[in-house]
């Protein structure tokens, strides 16, 4: 039986819909279920047979399948121990091997970087082969395993020391903690906390701007020093909270030299956090200082020097909405303007700006252009979405044309 949200479809009721009364969970009835395991946004069902029914969010590939629908879904593992965290899966098997799926944008995985990672593939992961492993822990961005001679194994986020080593970065293969035997099992603390971990982790230096997604801050890593891009977003319910999920899930899929880096998010205390990369400056800046820089008033031509760095200048703003419109399936950004191109702060390639803000960004249908009408700042909107629900990736390109052939190149 089940009611509540049901918003990821967590019910295993073939749909997400609310539920306010017991309902009967058709799919699942006779099916010998001994055990649930609760992700944060799936579930997993394990029955007497060994048997994993899987439903709810599939967006990390936490399922454990790679192509799949909304509704309830089927893989057949044999288990002695499984767990899972936030948005990953870790299974024991008979044999003492470890297979893991799902999330691995702290390393949670234990199979290496994010970029060797596929959604829905299923991993196995590797020990010192003179370690048996017995028993495993999923917390909520990081794991463990306990070897058969108490050993412990860690890996993953590691932002508060929290996996036992002398360092506060990722761990991204699993990792023995130093002078650690006899270790019989693993407790994480829960998830409510009177400690703001922004606010334990960042000394927010200021404002970089707001607008209609938040406001974005300089904020400096106490452990090390380093400053990051944060986006605070503050939200009233679920529905917010998936939008805010939804520009993270954005973020994730076009990591490259185009786009701002994303590195992590977290929510709490009704505010949804986005860590980036921190950028030097963004177009915006660019376009009112450049012509004091070059000496000519606004209503005077460019000399041919400020016109070839402009013209360089929107070569890498192309490249950057050409790599997004190449991608499979095309990625239309929606919201493209001087304040969402930005310059790095690291020149990596050669390469100055990048494209950020990926709220309003959206994956192209091949089959259908269809996406909310209006979306956008309607300065630098192209006339059909004003009136109408078409968006193709020709709506970049006419957004293009203000801080590009306008204000850009002065045409």
């Amino acid at each position: 039986y089940g009611l509540g949200s049901n918003y990821y479809g967590s019910l295993g009721l073939g749909d997400n819909r609310y539920v306010n009364e017991i309902q009967v969970i058709d799919r699942l009835c006779h099916k010998n279920i001994t055990q649930y395991f609760n992700g944060l946004d799936f579930v997993l069902g394990l029955t007497q047979h060994n048997c994993l029914y899987g439903w709810g969010c599939k967006g990390k590939g936490q399922l454990g399948i790679a192509a799949m629908r909304n509704d309830v879904l089927y893989v057949d593992p044999e288990l002695i121990d499984l767990n899972c965290g936030n948005f990953h899966t870790m299974i024991l098997t008979s044999d003492c091997c470890v297979y893991v799926w799902g999330d691995n944008m702290y390393g949670q995985l234990g199979c290496g970087p994010d970029s060797d990672i596929r959604k829905g593939d299923t991993y196995r992961v590797n020990f010192n082969p003179n370690h048996e492993i017995k028993s495993i822990y999923c917390c909520y961005y990081s794991s463990f395993g306990i070897t058969s001679e108490g050993q412990v194994y860690s890996w993953g986020r590691n932002s508060f020391y929290n996996l036992g080593h002398n360092s506060s970065d990722n761990i991204w293969e699993p990792q023995l903690i130093a002078d650690m035997t006899g270790i019989k099992t693993i407790c994480s603390a829960g998830v409510v906390s009177e400690v703001n971990e922004y606010k334990y982790l960042f000394e927010e230096l200021h404002s970089l701007g707001s607008g209609a997604f938040g406001e974005v801050f300089v904020a400096k890593k106490k452990f090390d020093g380093q400053e990051f891009a944060v986006k605070k977003i503050k939200y009233e319910d679920y529905q917010n909270l998936f939008e805010c999920y939804e520009e993270m899930q954005n973020l994730i899929k076009v990591r490259s030299e185009y786009c701002v880096q994303y590195m992590g998010q977290w929510s709490e205390d009704g505010v949804y956090y986005i860590q980036t990369e921190l950028c030097s400056n963004s177009l915006e800046n660019i376009l009112q200082h450049k012509p004091q820089v070059f000496g000519r008033q606004p209503e005077e031509p460019m000399n041919s020097i400020e016109f070839y760095i402009s013209c360089h200048i929107f070569k890498e703003i192309l490249e950057c909405v050409q790599y997004l419109h190449e991608l499979n399936p095309p990625v239309i950004h929606r919201d493209l303007k001087p304040d969402n191109i930005l310059v790095a702060k690291t020149v990596r390639n050669g390469r100055y700006l990048k494209v950020a803000d990926f709220g309003l960004a959206s994956f192209q249908s091949r089959s259908s252009g269809s996406h909310t009408t209006g979306v956008g700042t309607l300065q630098y909107m192209a006339p059909e979405v004003r009136l109408q629900t078409k968006y193709t990736p020709k709506a970049d390109i006419y957004s293009l044309a203000f801080p590009g052939i306008k204000y850009l190149l002065g045409i």
